[in-house]
């Protein structure tokens, strides 16, 4: 459309003169020129609207069409699937609408577990991907917490200074909540069974260096998973054997080391 238009335009400018005579016959060209990119868009918009209806009609004849051919068959199946279709829901609705899920009540009576593959499962996991940290870091942490009890575990990532331990304690509480609520599981019988760390992406950005140089550092991520399980031998528990921290003493020792040296006149100068 717009094409056309700059062709008549065109021509129009191109056939004028700077006379008066020239003047208006370059108005009158200019007003049938617009005139027939008016007819252009009208025709333009009564084809696609036509297109339109065409498509509809096509489309609904069609579907009347099918709906006629299948009607013929599906009356001699109509009283066998009146019977089921109570029992049955339709294929719009969403599997997890048809029957609600059982509470936790009603579940630890009947369903001791979760129905897997190999049978009912005493084990409830949480994963969580793309964690910050580097695996490293994250495995010498699970150590301390493999089976503990989850009060336990929880109190270990309350009391480190380790900067995973918070990540390491939602996803223990994410366990928890999947055993519980999910599986019926005894909280107060919840060991952490398995706590393992895979690698995930590395991140690389940029790192700058000095006289105008750059480099290439990395930002580790991890996959955490956690599975906790009912079991009323534990391997392993907590045990307090000094209230003030093994940091804290270690830095008081050393600074009580530090006045004796210096009192005895032995520092380095």
């Amino acid at each position: 459309m717009l094409h056309r238009t700059s062709l008549a335009f065109a021509r129009v400018t191109a056939t004028t003169t700077t006379t008066p005579q020239g003047l208006s016959s370059f108005a009158n060209e200019c007003a049938s020129a617009s005139s027939r990119v008016c007819e252009h868009v009208r025709w333009m918009a009564a084809m696609s609207t036509s297109a339109r209806v065409r498509s509809y009609v096509s489309a609904t004849s069609s579907s009347t069409t099918a709906a006629a051919a299948a009607s013929s068959g599906k009356d001699d199946a109509t009283e066998a699937r009146s019977t089921t279709s109570t029992s049955t829901a339709g294929p719009n609705v969403s599997p997890l609408q048809r029957a609600p899920a059982p509470t936790a009540s009603m579940r630890s009576s009947f369903i001791p577990g979760a129905l897997t593959d190999d049978g009912l499962s005493e084990r409830a996991s949480a994963v969580l991907r793309g964690a910050k940290g580097s695996p490293k870091k994250f495995g010498a942490f699970l150590r301390v917490i493999r089976g503990l009890k989850v009060e336990d575990a929880l109190i270990q990532c309350d009391l480190s200074p380790k900067r995973v331990a918070k990540t390491v304690s939602a996803v223990i509480q994410s366990a928890i909540g999947n055993a519980v609520n999910n599986q019926g599981l005894d909280r107060d019988r919840l060991v952490i069974a398995s706590a393992t760390v895979g690698k995930g992406q590395y991140l690389r950005r940029v790192s700058m260096h000095g006289r105008g140089r750059s480099g290439t550092m990395h930002r580790p991520r991890s996959h955490v998973a956690i599975e906790v399980e009912e079991n009323d031998v534990v391997q392993r528990r907590v045990s307090i054997c000094d209230e003030e921290m093994p940091w804290t003493r270690r830095r008081r020792l050393g600074r009580i080391k530090h006045a004796i040296a210096e009192a005895a006149g032995i520092l380095g100068k």
